[in-house]
């Protein structure tokens, strides 16, 4: 890095007292939070903003794929115990996309139709069609822990439409596991039957 001039020594020490840096990179004079810490930087922070540093890093790699994957395989291969727990405390923190994510792989594995949906996008359709996301949708009780996300057509049905946002419904585990393999108008006929009956 080249020297800098007692002005520009002058200038940094002004903005970081009033809480600002400026990225080495844009340029921009940026909140001291928004810089990454490195303990050989000047005041303990790295020289570039944590957007470009973010910047930088998903160019890398675009450019080595193989590389990227090469080293997260490694590393998951030697720390077995801290990725698992990486990967639940991910699939925790965002229930609805691994519940996507697992739904569209199934629907994929039997060869049936399916979209990738975003959690907007079911949210959204879920509003439209005044369907609760906090509710069992056959039921109308509060989801449970451990909840399912139901394909009202199931994927194995002949004709089902797969993976798609208006296929989704929230459901508890028991509800779904009841219903089983039924479409869901069946389901629904056959509840109504025993409750009529009881």
């Amino acid at each position: 890095m080249p020297d800098i001039t007692k002005a520009e020594k002058e200038a940094r020490k002004a903005l970081f007292a009033e809480g600002l840096k400026r990225c080495s990179k844009c340029l921009e004079a940026l909140p001291i939070d928004r810089f990454q810490s490195n303990s050989r930087g000047w005041m303990g922070l790295r020289s570039r903003c944590r957007d470009c540093e973010n910047a930088i890093t998903l160019e890398y790699q675009r450019q080595h794929p193989e590389k990227v994957a090469e080293r997260v395989r490694r590393w998951q291969i030697e720390n077995p115990e801290r990725s698992k727990a990486i990967t639940q405390r991910y699939r925790d923190n965002r229930p609805l996309v691994d519940r996507l994510r697992r739904g569209r792989h199934r629907a994929q594995l039997a060869g049936v139709p399916y979209e990738h949906i975003t959690t907007e996008e079911l949210l959204a359709d879920w509003q439209r069609r005044g369907i609760s996301p906090d509710h069992d949708v056959y039921t109308g009780q509060p989801l449970q822990e451990g909840w399912h996300l139901d394909h009202a057509v199931p994927l194995s049905a002949p004709g089902t439409p797969g993976h798609i946002v208006s296929n989704l419904v929230p459901t508890n585990r028991s509800s779904n596991n009841t219903k089983g393999r039924k479409n869901w108008l069946d389901y629904i006929a056959d509840r109504e039957e025993q409750e009529n009956a009881a």
